[in-house]
């Protein structure tokens, strides 16, 4: 995200595309390669992206946005039909990007090829001409693309993190007070969960009984760990099973092609000036370990404000 580093505002990082947005966007559909925004209940932007594989075409990819898009009123990649100040914003986009500018009745859009990355992506603006663009001109310059086996950063809502290199974003659930994405590589799975308000999520249980109920943890296994604390933390709990099937419960697994029993290592904490609490957990089939680092690398980047 360094290319957003430097201009004011709120981070913002999915998926693979980040940016930064005026404190006053809000995101307003979050999908897995797709994201809006809105300010004042207004729409300004959208965002949808997609890894290619093999070689883009970008009159390949026209014509198919063309077909995809000819019964959108007014929408048009005549030059003539383009609005200056969209072009002046587009303008900000880096250089890595090859840029098709659009019009249409409810706004402007631009198809972008994002070469380093192989990505394509789509933007889809409603921000008036009579309106200020600076915000849009800064938004557009803070845009850009993870690249492939590379860590990935993940700032979204009130969490920032970042996942290791390898592994996928399988599932997005975003509900009042509870904020939980997985990510998958091969047979292993990286979770973090976000619970507010902390207090109300405890009910005043002992934060390692909370474990105990909620992870099916023995009690026994969950131990206070002070080496290292998340930020706003004054206390982190960390627990490792490695359940040993027995003979019959592998032989069983085997002929019925079901599951083996999975290790699991987890740690959770209170950010107590922000009453929220985090869970990060690490799964794996393989009963013989997990992979330490990347649960490591994953608790210790994450932050929440």
């Amino acid at each position: 995200m360094d290319s957003a580093s430097d201009i004011p505002g709120s981070p913002v990082a999915w998926n693979g595309v980040f940016l930064t947005v005026p404190k006053d966007w809000t995101p307003a559909t979050i999908e897995p390669r797709y994201i809006s925004f809105t300010r004042n209940a207004t729409a300004t932007l959208e965002c949808k992206w997609s890894p290619e594989t093999g070689t883009i075409s970008l009159p390949r990819k026209r014509k198919a946005l063309e077909r995809q898009m000819k019964r959108a009123e007014g929408f048009t990649f005549a030059p003539q039909a383009i609005p200056p100040h969209w072009l002046r914003a587009l303008e900000r986009l880096s250089a890595d990007f090859e840029i098709l500018p659009f019009a249409h009745a409810l706004g402007t859009g631009a198809l972008c090829l994002h070469r380093p990355t192989n990505t394509s992506l789509l933007l889809n603006c409603y921000i008036r001409p009579d309106e200020p663009q600076h915000d849009l001109h800064a938004v557009l310059a803070s845009l850009g693309v993870s690249a492939p086996g590379t860590p990935v950063p993940f700032a979204i809502q009130d969490m920032q993190f970042t996942v290791p290199a390898g592994y996928v974003l399988q599932k997005a659930e975003f509900n009042p007070g509870n904020t939980c994405l997985r990510f998958a590589r091969e047979r292993c799975t990286l979770t973090v969960q976000r619970l507010t308000p902390a207090n109300v999520v405890l009910q005043g249980r002992p934060f390692r009984a909370w474990i105990q109920e909620t992870q099916d943890v023995p009690l026994s296994h969950i131990r206070k760990d002070k080496t290292t604390l998340p930020q706003g933390a004054h206390k982190r709990y960390l627990w490792r099973t490695t359940p040993r099937p027995s003979l019959l419960q592998r032989l069983t697994s085997f002929r019925n092609g079901l599951k083996s029993a999975r290790a699991m290592q987890g740690t959770a904490w209170v950010a107590d000036e922000e009453n929220k609490l985090l869970l990060v957990t690490h799964e794996s089939a393989t009963t013989s370990h997990c992979d330490e680092q990347a649960f490591r690398t994953l608790w210790q980047s994450v932050r929440v404000f």
